[in-house]
């Protein structure tokens, strides 16, 4: 299995092959244990990660080390597919919570613009802080929670137009 990756903004080449793994064409020494259907083991090169798979409505991500990376698989049809038909460019962009938490900081404010990639809150979540960005670019219409709100999973935390 080969799969383009983009995560932080960069594009990595993942190629599995049995126990044969190699990113970008460098060969790594890895072996997995799933643990529960968003809770892997992971040693790479000898080096042990719990590795948190997070889904939100905007974007998925994989927490390691209390660190969110928000990641995207890249398949040529669907990337394709997407932007003919412009998918998910058009409307009002909802960031909902991925989980119960705490929200820690509010880092934007409404009317102020935003690029894609951008934070706009951190929320606290199983002793983990998670910061929730936009996927796009736009003008922060609503900001939904203040510091210290207790938020449930897939309550609206901002909208993004």
């Amino acid at each position: 299995m080969q799969r383009d990756i983009l995560i932080g903004g960069k594009t990595i080449r993942l190629e599995v092959n049995g126990d044969h793994v190699s990113v970008d064409g460098d060969d790594l020494a890895v072996d997995y244990q799933l643990i529960s259907a968003n809770e892997l083991s992971l040693i790479v090169e000898g080096r042990a990660y719990r590795c948190l798979l997070d889904r939100t409505v905007t974007d998925e991500a994989i927490i390691v080390a209390g660190k969110r990376y928000p990641f995207a698989v890249e398949d040529p049809r669907a990337l394709k597919s997407r932007k003919a038909r412009g998918a998910g460019t058009e409307g009002p962009l909802q960031i909902k919570s991925s989980m119960p938490g705490r929200v820690l900081r509010v880092i934007v404010g409404e009317g102020e613009d935003v690029v894609p990639g951008q934070g706009l809150l951190v929320v606290e979540a199983m002793k983990m802080q998670n910061e929730m960005k936009t996927t796009r670019g736009g003008r922060v219409r609503r900001i939904a929670v203040r510091e210290g709100d207790t938020v449930n999973a897939g309550q609206l935390l901002a909208i993004i137009d």
